[in-house]
């Protein structure tokens, strides 16, 4: 089905610090899943965007001479993280609309699109991104604002504990000095997906991409979140098949989002408070509703036990779901392809208005 803001399908971006999925609405998957890095760093840091003319440079070539598309005809459907400077999302606006010339740009919350690829309109979602986490309500379709909470702890501070405590016992982390913030930016990934996949081609070990994928592969595989005090340790074999004991680092890692405090000095909201505060701050009648139907997105959202342990910590009735991380790019794809004219602002409210009046005025500007 065509976008009603031009005669083509729209065009689909879920912008992360860790991956940029980009694909065409009413298609299952993304065409593209890029790291939106080059080799002097990254445009974003937890989930805000740090360098706005790498982020054009980037969507200016993945649109026109990856996917091959003239945007003049099509409207672009873009997800930006809530409690996020206003600044940001007109930002944005006026990179999709003026620099890259979309007919018309629709901003909303990944929160949104996430339970629109469920098939639900109400819902609470905890979202355990790369560099942040956020917690946002939604319902009947529309974001809370007022029930949302948000913290700059992320699979990115895991990697980092890992690394750090894993060094002493494995020489070859310790080959490129201290952990680096950008270590995995140092190399371009760009893959044409067949099917979903977030496991890309390993590097040799000792380099600087080697080193920050083998401890990610090692988060994924032997780590995960307690479901009470004791910690089970678990081993590490080596591609040589050494194996290195783990210890309790295989559940303190999973905790590091559970009670930063306690395990890395940080004094930041666990996964647990996140959830207990937006369920606080909801009307009383839509508790019940909002902690019946928790979702889990994120690639720390599959660590083994973290919805097991916030169904015991918060007293839930239903234990949260998992989704995929690919589950907001598919929302915004049914949300552009089945709604016949979903809300976005215009290449002529963008020349009218100005883009932050143009948001406000389209109900997008706090989502």
């Amino acid at each position: 089905m065509a976008s009603s803001f031009g005669m083509e399908p729209a065009v689909v971006l879920d912008n992360g610090s860790f991956s940029v999925k980009l694909g065409l609405a009413g298609e299952e998957y993304p065409r593209l899943f890029v790291r939106p890095c080059s080799e002097t760093g990254t445009y974003m840091n937890r989930g805000l965007v740090t360098d706005w003319e790498r982020l054009e440079k980037t969507w200016n070539q993945l649109v026109s001479k990856c996917l091959r598309l003239d945007p003049a005809d099509r409207a672009l459907v873009v997800t930006d993280l809530p409690l996020g400077p206003p600044s940001q999302r007109s930002r944005l606006v006026e990179v999709a609309v003026e620099s890259l010339g979309f007919r018309a740009v629709h901003v909303t919350s990944p929160a949104v699109l996430t339970l629109y690829n469920l098939g639900r309109t109400t819902g609470l979602l905890l979202d355990v991104g790369h560099g942040s986490t956020f917690c946002q309500a939604v319902f009947e379709g529309f974001s809370l604002p007022n029930v949302t909470a948000r913290s700059p702890l992320g699979g990115l501070d895991l990697d980092d504990f890992l690394h750090r405590r894993l060094a002493p016992r494995v020489p070859f982390v310790l080959s490129n000095g201290g952990w680096l913030r950008d270590l995995e930016c140092r190399q371009r990934y760009l893959f044409t997906l067949q099917q979903p996949t977030y496991m890309f081609s390993r590097r040799s070990p000792g380099s600087i991409a080697g080193v920050a994928e083998e401890i990610r592969y090692i988060k994924e595989k032997w780590c995960y979140v307690p479901r009470g005090d004791a910690v089970v340790g678990k081993n590490w074999t080596l591609p040589d098949g050494k194996s290195v004991p783990m210890g309790e680092l295989s559940g303190l890692c999973g905790e590091v989002v559970m009670n930063p405090m306690a395990v890395i000095g940080r004094d930041l909201p666990g996964l647990g408070e996140l959830l207990q505060d937006c369920l606080r701050r909801a009307d009383i009648d839509l508790r019940r509703p909002l902690a019946s139907r928790v979702v889990l997105c994120g690639g720390t959202a599959w660590l083994p036990g973290l919805p097991i342990r916030l169904t015991r910590d918060l007293g839930l009735e239903a234990r949260p779901a998992v989704v995929s991380s690919v589950a907001a790019w598919r929302g915004g794809s049914i949300l552009a392809h089945s709604s016949a004219a979903f809300p976005a602002v215009t290449r002529a409210d963008v020349a009218e208005l100005g883009p932050q009046r143009a948001l406000a005025q389209r109900g997008m500007l706090a989502s």
